[in-house]
């Protein structure tokens, strides 16, 4: 099944280059905290939203399937984008309670550890996303040259989504690992 999804992406990667040789002019979307999850809304453009800095963008091509595969590859890694910058805020927190213990600070390093786990279920429901729409996609995969003009906008999106997927697979355990030594601190204390 692993080796099934590894061709299914190579053969989308080849084809997202092939689509890619004409240029034209394709919609960009912006992945917003709240697109991660309704929940967020409270946290977009406030401290705590990492990606008011780290902007993760989606290609929209006019193919349902493919904008789906798309957006759900933007999705996981903007999941991991949150998850990390939540890291860094979770091991800022623990090293204030380390020097000053008081109720505050405590409340705000188990706020911070609660919205790291809530952003990783939500990684992990994108990654469960991101298998699943392009498993349909690579089923369904002569719907999606029934449209030449629409090609070189597939082949961008296509591109941009193997692009974010990329870095989930090169940043990911490095986020996972930093999260899990955060944890184990906030336990220890």
């Amino acid at each position: 099944m692993k080796r099934n999804a590894i061709f299914a992406l190579l053969v989308l990667a080849a084809f997202s280059l092939v689509l890619m040789a004409g240029s034209c002019d394709v919609e960009k979307k912006t992945v917003k905290l709240s697109d991660l999850d309704k929940k967020y809304k409270k946290y977009e453009n406030t401290e705590w939203d990492g990606l008011k800095k780290k902007k993760i963008r989606y290609v929209v091509s006019g193919s349902k399937k493919v904008d789906e595969f798309s957006k759900d590859a933007a999705m996981l890694y903007a999941s991991y984008i949150q998850a990390d910058f939540i890291a860094d805020k979770l091991g800022n927190t623990l090293t204030q309670l380390r020097k000053k213990k008081d109720k505050k600070t405590q409340q705000e390093a188990k706020d911070n550890a609660k919205l790291a786990k809530k952003t990783l279920k939500t990684a992990l429901k994108s990654a469960k996303d991101v298998y699943s729409s392009g498993e349909s996609l690579v089923k369904d995969y002569k719907s999606l040259v029934k449209d030449v003009t629409k090609a070189p906008a597939i082949g961008k999106a296509l591109n941009e989504a193997l692009k974010n997927i990329h870095k989930v697979i090169k940043e990911g355990p490095e986020t996972v690992n930093r999260l899990t030594h955060q944890a184990k601190k906030l336990a220890e204390l």
